[in-house]
């Protein structure tokens, strides 16, 4: 085991880590930083530990989103596909209806 230094919002939090992890380690924790930092300027007065949990679950947000593919445009798809097949299935109905009566009409 390895002690990593990694700094998020200005702050050093020391990580015990496996031996090889470090670079990746570092570029995610360069990443959560940015995140942070953004949080930060934007909601202004927040301790540390709110900005970390907000930027924590943005990430699984987008994990989620990724992982299972729910984003906005994919259930607006859906719905569209949808719509249009039960149109379809409408307008199948309907002219088998007008035909029928077509039938009993001559």
């Amino acid at each position: 085991m390895t002690i990593l230094n990694l700094e998020v919002n200005k702050r050093d939090y020391e990580v015990a880590i496996e031996e090889g992890e470090e670079e990746h380690l570092l570029r995610l924790s360069y990443e959560l930083d940015k995140r942070v930092r953004a949080l930060s300027k934007q909601v202004g007065t927040a301790n540390q530990s709110t900005l970390l949990v907000v930027a924590g679950l943005q990430l699984l947000d987008e994990l989620f989103e990724a992982k299972h593919g729910n984003s906005k445009a994919d259930v607006d798809s859906e719905i569209q596909k949808a719509t249009s097949s039960t149109l379809s299935q409408v307008s199948e109905k309907l002219e088998n209806l007008a035909k029928k009566l077509e039938k009993k009409a001559s």
